[in-house]
């Protein structure tokens, strides 16, 4: 996936480029709620898998400091929204692990911005990921995107 290819806000130019090419790490404990096993309330294969972190929980960490660095441009009423996510799991990582995630960001376009992120377990490379993300006005997001799909119920029809 790229980047849009005009940066619509072009009063926000300035931001977008203070972004691009930024760092943030970030350190993380595993915990025992960070394992795959936590997850087998929504299957029972999730409970045969080893006490190790879930997938879904790296992609989690991975947006951990991307999304802290983007705060640090936008406005007090704009979120930071998962777009799309591209994980390269490498390596078990066990409960207790110390780990050092580092973000870069590689495309920023504003709204959108495309960060390049590592993840190390202090024994050895265990994740990279390639994350995109767009900034709302969060009230705008909520009121077009989110209230019409509360006001109307999913149809079971799927």
């Amino acid at each position: 996936m790229s980047a849009p290819a005009l940066n619509r806000l072009p009063e926000r130019a300035s931001d977008a480029a203070r972004l691009l090419g930024a760092t943030r790490t970030v350190h993380y404990t595993v915990a025992a709620e960070d394992s795959v096993q936590r997850l087998a309330h929504r299957s029972a294969e999730f409970a045969r898998n080893p006490d190790i972190l879930a997938s879904a929980r790296l992609i989690e960490l991975c947006e951990w400091p991307c999304m802290d660095a983007v705060r640090d441009i936008i406005a007090p009423d704009e979120c930071t929204l998962g777009a799309w996510q591209r994980q390269d799991h490498r390596a078990p990582v066990l409960i207790g692990a110390r780990l050092v995630i580092t973000a870069r960001c590689v495309v920023a376009n504003h709204p959108y911005s495309e960060w390049e992120v590592r993840v190390h377990d202090g024994h050895k490379s265990v994740a990279r990921a390639t994350l995109g993300f767009i900034v709302v006005d969060r009230a705008e997001f909520e009121r077009q995107r989110m209230n019409p799909k509360i006001k109307v119920p999913a149809s079971s029809s799927g």
